[in-house]
């Protein structure tokens, strides 16, 4: 039986006829990635999974890329064999560097600097930025972008987007 895993920039999917591995997979997003809600719509308790995903009736599984890492991680502590996986990289872009303009006079505040700092680490492959409301997450973002010199891609949940 042979897993397939697919590369993209920062997820991975995981195509997979190993019942075993199957398991290993269903019971580390449970245990890792999965979330209780409450829905008032329905008057019933949900389970959310947390940037991961399966296609319906088919062994095929989507995670984020640092998920992924942690799955590696966690199946090599139970001593699970990656022999039989082929491996597909599909990763091949290419940065397009930007010159953007901040205006001259614009100061961070002092407690945006660090937000900053983490923002423009290369080495995490993706961020979230979960702070207050009021706080300047646009105008950080904005300044992280200038600093990086890179074209960015935004993800909207769409539950926050008019449907």
């Amino acid at each position: 039986m042979t897993t397939i895993v697919t590369y993209y920039n920062l997820s991975v999917s995981i195509e997979i006829t190993d019942y075993t591995f199957l398991n290993h997979i269903r019971n580390f997003i449970n245990k890792y990635y999965t979330s209780k809600s409450y829905s008032f719509e329905i008057n019933k308790t949900l389970d959310i999974k947390l940037f991961c995903s399966k296609i319906k009736d088919k062994g095929i599984y989507f995670l984020h890329i640092n998920q992924f890492i942690h799955l590696y991680i966690e199946l090599q502590k139970i001593g699970y064999n990656f022999l039989n996986i082929t491996k597909i990289d599909k990763r091949e872009y290419s940065v397009e560097y930007v010159d953007m303009k901040i205006r001259p006079n614009w100061v961070l505040k002092d407690y945006q600097v660090p937000m900053i700092e983490f923002l423009t680490n290369e080495q995490l492959k993706s961020k979230v930025l979960p702070v207050a409301t009021g706080s300047g997450k646009t105008g950080v973002s904005l300044y992280a972008i200038n600093k990086l010199k890179q074209r960015l891609g935004i993800i909207i949940l769409p539950t926050y987007i008019e449907k």
